[in-house]
């Protein structure tokens, strides 16, 4: 018989933390700690990379499944340089901001209009901690209340920003003095614009209000056995967690008297070494230690 076709371009083998670049064509959720990239509008997106620099990129799924080697391409000038390699990178949900970090710094693009190429934007509008370096980076979009920048910080901190006008707000940490000192805060992600969920290094998920970030916190799962890379929230509202304990699914976000639920402690049989997630509609696309990425069924 014939050999099988060749597997679509994002199952190639890549180390795990190139995930989210491989991924990039999709409709995905996108974020990663190294090289990270995150959606803008239809077929474009802003990719960070260890060389200090972000890129803006255009890419078409169609060539890309079909394996053709210009399917992703450089568009516009390089943004930066940033003051360290790039970390994470967000955009607000019309693609006209977005915000990236390195080392302590978080600064700012904006779109030139309707399409438009990134461009930088003054000091002034650049989010600067002296608590520690930012490892992380979350945004909430609420109508009639702004833009939410949210920074994990190396520190066990999570520091909140008013993004809306210009220039950002200092809202201070998340959780306001009531917060707990942690491990570095190295993922989070937020569930319906209204809750803040946060993994890291020492095991914990924590989940805040996004709305009110100087409320205490609102669930605490029991600390998992090791690091947190990456966390996600399903359709369904489960919360998905990587790490090197593999993945564990919590009931949702809100959990029960003050504590999340854990419903899978091995979602998808996966018990050690992940380190990176992204979703479609169905799916569940992991990336490991060992290189590998691979899906999942989400239902």
């Amino acid at each position: 018989p014939p050999p099988p076709p060749p597997p679509p371009f994002f199952f190639t083998p890549k180390p795990a933390y190139a995930i989210r670049l491989s991924l990039v064509g999709s409709e995905m959720c996108i974020r990663d700690r190294t090289n990270t990239a995150a959606r803008t509008r239809d077929g474009a997106a802003l990719v960070g990379t260890s060389g200090n620099y972000v890129l803006e990129c255009a890419y078409d799924v169609e060539a890309g499944a079909r394996g053709e080697s210009d399917w992703f391409q450089i568009i516009g000038d390089a943004l930066g340089p940033h003051t360290g390699y790039v970390r994470d990178v967000v955009a607000t949900r019309d693609g006209r901001r977005a915000w990236s970090c390195a080392c302590n710094f978080a600064p700012r693009w904006n779109a030139s209009g309707d399409g438009g190429t990134y461009e930088p934007t003054s000091e002034r509008e650049t989010l600067e901690l002296f608590t520690g370096d930012i490892l992380s980076l979350a945004l909430s979009e609420r109508e009639c209340e702004g833009v939410f920048v949210f920074c994990g910080v190396a520190d066990g901190t999570i520091r909140a920003f008013d993004g809306t006008g210009s220039p950002p707000i200092d809202m201070g940490v998340v959780g306001g003095t009531s917060s707990t000192f942690r491990g570095r805060v190295a993922a989070m992600c937020v569930v319906d614009d209204e809750l803040l969920v946060s993994g890291c290094h020492d095991g914990r998920v924590v989940v805040h209000d996004a709305r009110v970030p100087s409320a205490p916190k609102i669930a605490q799962g029991e600390p998992l056995p090791g690091k947190v890379h990456d966390v996600c929230a399903l359709e369904d509202g489960r919360i998905l967690v990587a790490g090197e304990f593999g993945l564990v699914a919590y009931e949702n976000a809100r959990g029960r008297d003050g504590r999340l639920v854990v419903v899978d402690d091995a979602f998808g049989g996966v018990r050690s070494g992940a380190r990176a997630l992204a979703l479609d509609e169905s799916r569940v696309f992991v990336g490991m230690a060992s290189g590998d990425v691979f899906a999942l069924d989400a239902a």
